[in-house]
């Protein structure tokens, strides 16, 4: 793959966007904007400026593209486990009801609220892990965590969060966390095999990037 420099700005842009679509979720459970809205004006012309910049610098659009894809199987082993919770009763199947709002439509099929969990948060999130100076089991499970706690704080806090997607107890707290140390840990572990160092113009870029040139 043929390595070109680009500006930090790009990388901090494209790192930015990975959490636009959570960001649009959580926005709409506080009320300040709704989903349907969200998704045509911020999510849309995000995913539009996303693929402009992946295009423009191919190397740190492969390095998010790596991001996404290792995201959406985090995300699918995390759903193994929240599938067990599920089965038992012990949680609800919130991620159909997300589609439901991203549409504006109670009848939305599952699919649309499965392709924004698996694309719009766990692969998007997954960018943003990517193109971070961390990597490892440690940085995983701590980006994972934040994850969670940003999940929990928004349960407990937005109005009406507990009725959409699902209520806060012992349980399904120690499940969330569960599910998003898994996901977390799933990519500090796999993506430094898929590592491809940036080179960068910006020396402090160069410097926080230093550790990773001698792995």
């Amino acid at each position: 793959m043929r390595q070109e420099s680009y500006s930090w700005k790009f990388h901090a842009i494209l790192m930015a966007l990975g959490f636009v679509p959570i960001g649009c979720l959580c926005f709409a459970l506080f009320g300040w904007m709704s989903l349907q809205l969200s998704t045509r004006v911020v999510v849309l012309p995000a995913i539009g400026l996303a693929l402009i910049v992946g295009l423009r610098y191919p190397t740190l659009g492969w390095l998010a593209l790596q991001g996404l894809v290792v995201g959406m199987l985090a995300t699918v082993v995390y759903d193994l486990v929240r599938l067990a919770f599920v089965l038992s009763g012990a949680w609800n199947d919130f991620i159909p009801v997300i589609g439901q709002l991203a549409l504006g439509d109670p009848q939305a099929s599952p699919f649309w609220g499965y392709l924004w969990r698996y694309l719009g948060d766990g692969g998007a999130m997954g960018v943003t892990f990517v193109l971070l100076p961390w990597r490892g089991l440690r940085a995983g499970f701590i980006f994972g965590t934040l994850i969670c706690g940003c999940l929990l704080a928004t349960l407990l806090l937005a109005p009406a969060a507990q009725q959409i997607l699902f209520p806060f107890s012992p349980i399904t707290a120690g499940a969330a966390l569960i599910g998003h140390l898994i996901y977390g840990g799933f990519l500090g572990w796999y993506l430094p095999a898929w590592m491809a160092v940036p080179q960068l113009e910006d020396p402090y870029w160069r410097v926080v990037y230093r550790p990773l040139l001698h792995r």
